[in-house]
Order: C-alpha cells, then sequence, then structure tokens
C-alpha cells in the first residue's frame, strides 16, 4: 500500500513538474496539412519574408506578430518570438563564419571571416595543393534560443558529399543567404537589447 502510495505521488510530481516545463517555443513541431501554403493560413502569416534553403526548410520571418518560423513539411514547424532569439552563427564546414549572441554585443564580430581573411581563409585549409579546387561541404545556419526545451534551431543551407566549389554559384548563393539571415537575426538580437534596457 505505501508503495503504491509512493508511485502514485511521484506519478502527480511527475504531471506537475511536466506542465510547469512546458515548452517557451509557440509550438513543439506540429506537422501541418496543406504544405506550406497551409502553414501560412493556419498561422495567419501576412507579412513575412521566407526563404527555403537545401534541406527542405523554410525561415519564415513573421513581421506582423514579431515570430521567426522554422517550417519543413517532414519535419513539422516550431516558433519563436522575437524576444526568444539569444543568438545566430553560419558554420561552413567546422568553421564559424558569422556569430552573434546576446552575451557577445559589446564585442560583435565576424568570427572566421574578418579574423582570418576572409571565405578564402577559412576554406583555405582545405587543402594543401596550389592548384586543388577548395570546396565546401557543407553550410548551416544555427539559430539560438531561450527555450528550455529546443535551445536551437539548425538550417542546412548546402550539404554536398563531393563538397562545391568555393567560387561557384551554389556555395556563393548559399553564403550569401546565411550571412543575410545571421544579420536578420543580428538586428533582432539587438533589438531586443534595446527593449530590456530601456
Amino acid at each position: 500500500m505505501l508503495i503504491l502510495f509512493g508511485l502514485g505521488l511521484f506519478a502527480v510530481l511527475f504531471i506537475i513538474t511536466a506542465l510547469l516545463v512546458i515548452p517557451t517555443s509557440l509550438f513543439f513541431l506540429k506537422k501541418e496539412e496543406g504544405g506550406f501554403d497551409g502553414f501560412l493560413k493556419k498561422n495567419k502569416i501576412i507579412d513575412y519574408t521566407h526563404h527555403r534553403f537545401w534541406d527542405g526548410t523554410y525561415l519564415v520571418q513573421d513581421h506582423g506578430d514579431g515570430i521567426i518560423w522554422f517550417y519543413n513539411n517532414n519535419t513539422g514547424y516550431i516558433g519563436y518570438y522575437y524576444s526568444q532569439i539569444t543568438g545566430v552563427k553560419l558554420q561552413i564546414d567546422d568553421s564559424t563564419e558569422y556569430k552573434s549572441s546576446v552575451t557577445s554585443a559589446v564585442s560583435r564580430a565576424v568570427v572566421g571571416g574578418a579574423l582570418a581573411g576572409g571565405i578564402g581563409a577559412i576554406i583555405g585549409g582545405v587543402t594543401g595543393q596550389k592548384n586543388a579546387r577548395k570546396v565546401v561541404h557543407k553550410v548551416e545556419l544555427v539559430v539560438s534560443t531561450n527555450d528550455w526545451n529546443n535551445p536551437f534551431y539548425t538550417v542546412t543551407l548546402l550539404n554536398d558529399r563531393n563538397g562545391k566549389d568555393i567560387n561557384g554559384y551554389e556555395f556563393r548563393d548559399a553564403h550569401n543567404i546565411g550571412m543575410a539571415w545571421s544579420k536578420r537575426m543580428d538586428i533582432i538580437i539587438s533589438n531586443n537589447e534595446g527593449k530590456e534596457s530601456s
């Protein structure tokens, strides 16, 4: 009898704890029928900027409600209010091209790019041969949040086992789009900091 009481108390405490630690994100990877258009309609997203990435993920900036959405037809969607965005990082292979976060507000800097001499310096270590083709295999955008259950979301902008030439259109396009979204996130983070200090 005492064991059953202990198990019942444990179950009640577990349920209460689970309810208290509800994800702070708007939606926890819910699937949406009707594809991307159905997702926009259901969430009443009208004024937005978006891009569809290599991995099928749509990154959507909902200007009307101040939400960053990640939508993927296979995995579902999740949304974060601007105030939940705490950092962004653009990674090229194993190097960081750009990084910004709430904690680095005073010393925002392009990590890798400016410090190492640009994209060529990041990728320069790919090969030691003078005439070899310099390639990139993966470009990822990592957005950090203050959501305990989903502290980051990674979007793959480019992923090629054989690599893409650093002077080629595919890499340059992925890099430029990644930098544009990194800067958008940086603006959101800066604006959040301004609101907190007011």
